[in-house]
């Protein structure tokens, strides 16, 4: 026999998978996190250390035995749950029960059963204390006074059981009897509609499992036109008969309300992930036995009116929000930027940078200045402004020579100043910011540059600095 030391986030790594795996089952599956803590205690004899929490609701009648509809379908759910994993190797205790923590006690203290609605206190009688998920020193403390069963405190007053032994005894008895509401936190983000296709002979071909994500992203449509949305982010989830799972999600620029688009673009995703398959020899276990399709986000969809005509502006637009789409599967959705106009008047702030996929308007062309407006700010804006030295006529006036980069300029031809005052309102409590006034300076090669004085003389500032912000064309 071979000893192995333990390896703590080896086992959390595996349990994340074991998660992974058991989405077949519910989406909304957690960690038991706080089993750990329990199972340090020594009075207990617990051999489970790692736990999942399944909220089944609405999922069982998804397993009713076609050979026998009289099965209870919960019976059938846990048997395969158990049947699956065993099959990986896994030794499973389960418990099934209308509260979390009348299954948590029932896995670990009567393995298997299945308790009803309203049974869960003659269940919860039979069990040692510990069954109570308590930490490990108020376990010990009731031990100690001869407190060794639920059935012992279940029935006694609460306000002597709190000042004896602390609060957590009371809610834990509390949620085990469904007396007080107990959530659980899904690992992942719950979809807002989700289509899958349960295959009793696995499939592995990339044209079948394209055609069940066609069918199910039809389903998926027609549930949001009715809403009058569209799809953002879909995700498609493919569970091996073994335990593997392949998993794909896709971001658009525009909300789909088309089946085929959104086949499209996994295509691209899932053929990678897809290749191994067709290129040896299959066996029965490599196949997928569930193909799932979820929507994670979606928007409100205005309907375009099409015309018999050629529509410049739509058919740009569209186009444009089809090639970040590609782009985003090939290269990733955070790594397509574009530029959106920020609300400030600090020339450095006036335009921000953000994931193309990311906000309703994102195809829509950048606003246009007004009909014969000179062209006031430079093409090339500098990220930081450097600072120059400067020789002025007079304190509050423009220059008249600049030294920037080791270089000195003769000014020629100055426009401005364009005064832009700090936002005070925003400044509060940090670095003040100062008044800046910008000039449009011409030297005397025609090169042409955006000065700016920093801090009103006099006023702001005794000796205000000189910066160059950027350059014309």
């Amino acid at each position: 026999m071979d000893a192995i030391e333990d390896d703590p986030r080896a086992n959390s790594a595996l349990l994340e998978t074991i998660a992974d795996w058991a989405n077949r089952y519910t989406p909304l599956v957690a960690l038991d996190r706080e089993a750990s803590a329990f199972d340090k205690s020594p009075l207990s004899s617990r051999l489970f250390k790692h736990g999942l929490i399944f909220d089944i609701t609405g999922c069982a009648h998804l397993f009713t035995s076609l050979s026998d509809p009289t099965k209870d379908a919960e019976a059938v759910m846990v048997a395969d749950i158990k049947q699956k994993l065993n099959a990986q190797g896994f030794m499973v205790q389960t418990g099934l029960a209308s509260t979390v923590g009348t299954a948590w006690a029932v896995s670990r203290f009567a393995n298997g059963k299945i308790i009803k609605a309203g049974q869960e206190k003659p269940t919860l009688n039979a069990m040692p204390i510990a069954a109570l998920r308590l930490a490990p020193t108020i376990e010990e403390a009731m031990q100690r006074v001869g407190l060794k069963r639920i059935e012992q405190i279940i029935d006694l007053p609460r306000a002597p059981l709190a000042n004896r032994f602390g609060l957590d005894l009371i809610r834990n008895i509390n949620r085990a009897l469904g007396e007080e509401e107990e959530s659980i936190s899904p690992r992942l983000p719950v979809p807002s509609l989700m289509a899958e296709r349960r295959f009793h002979e696995p499939i592995s071909q990339p044209a079948d499992i394209e055609a069940t994500l066609h069918k199910l992203a039809q389903t998926l449509v027609v549930t949001l036109e009715t809403r009058g949305e569209g799809a953002r982010v879909v995700e498609a989830a493919l569970f091996q008969s073994d335990g593997g799972l392949t998993r794909a999600q896709i971001s658009t620029a525009k909300s789909l309300t088309n089946p085929d688009a959104i086949v499209t673009l996994f295509r691209e995703r899932l053929d990678e992930s897809l290749e191994r398959f067709s290129t040896r020899r299959l066996t029965e276990a490599d196949g997928f036995d569930v193909v799932r399709l979820s929507i994670l986000l979606s928007e409100p969809h205005k309907a375009e009116q099409t015309s018999f005509h050629r529509d410049e502006a739509n058919t740009l637009n569209a186009d444009l929000a089809h090639l970040i789409d590609k782009l985003g599967v090939r290269l990733g959705v955070e790594n397509i930027i574009r530029l959106s106009s920020g609300d400030s008047h600090q020339p450095e702030e006036t335009t921000t940078r953000q994931r193309a996929v990311d906000g309703a308007s994102n195809t829509q062309a950048w606003p246009s200045p007004y009909k014969d407006q000179p062209i006031t700010r430079p093409i090339r804006l500098f990220d930081q402004p450097e600072e120059v030295e400067a020789i002025a006529a007079i304190p509050e006036g423009p220059p008249l020579r600049f030294r920037w980069r080791r270089m000195l300029y003769t000014v020629k031809c100055v426009e401005g100043p364009e005064r832009i005052s700090a936002p005070w309102w925003r400044d509060k409590g940090i670095k003040p910011r100062f008044t800046r006034d910008y000039y449009r300076i011409e030297d005397e090669s025609g090169r042409r540059f955006w000065l700016y004085r920093d801090g009103l003389y006099g006023e702001e500032r005794a000796d205000p600095k000189w910066y160059v912000h950027g350059l014309f064309a």
